[in-house]
């Protein structure tokens, strides 16, 4: 008698009982997916570990605050004391021009040899440039090799020669 009393009989209420379980584990899914979201972002924010998407998102709020970036090099302008590296990691099309400083890197004359294509890490501070082309730029503390790539990467910048 028990088991009759639990069994639907009607099509429909049987219907409805299913899309209500499913429904129930479709939030359970959602509810451990956000938490898990949540704690993802939590972490970034923490570590300050972030896109290039982002950092063009939210450069107003991110003013003065060390990041952590990972990407690759697409130009590397060297000068005597300083030098630029315009970086992209692939989220964004724009890539951020990252200044090195040499009185504040150890590796200055390393960063200097990077190349087009080269993985690196960079840890530095977002600076607001408004009067420039970029509306911000990293004032690198830290920048890692990860990757190098090689000498005869078909995009490395050449000099000109006289016979060009």
């Amino acid at each position: 008698m028990e088991e009759y009393s639990r069994t639907i009989r009607n099509p429909a209420l049987k219907e409805l009982r299913a899309r209500k379980l499913e429904l129930r584990w479709y939030r359970g899914i959602y509810s451990s997916l956000n938490n898990c979201l949540r704690a993802f972002f939590y972490y970034k924010e923490e570590n300050m570990k972030t896109s290039i998407r982002r950092l063009y998102q939210s450069h107003q709020e991110l003013q003065n605050k060390e990041v952590e970036l990972y990407g690759w090099v697409r130009n590397n302008r060297a000068q005597k004391e300083f030098g630029f590296l315009n970086v992209n990691d692939g989220t964004f099309f724009e890539t951020i021009q990252v200044v090195y400083e040499s009185n504040k890197l150890d590796n200055f004359k390393e960063v200097q040899k990077y190349r087009v294509g080269s993985a690196i890490k960079v840890i530095g501070k977002i600076e607001l440039t408004p009067n420039r082309k970029q509306p911000f730029e990293i004032k690198a503390d830290e920048v890692e090799l990860l990757g190098d790539s090689e000498e005869d990467y078909p995009i490395q910048p050449k000099d000109i020669q006289e016979s060009f």
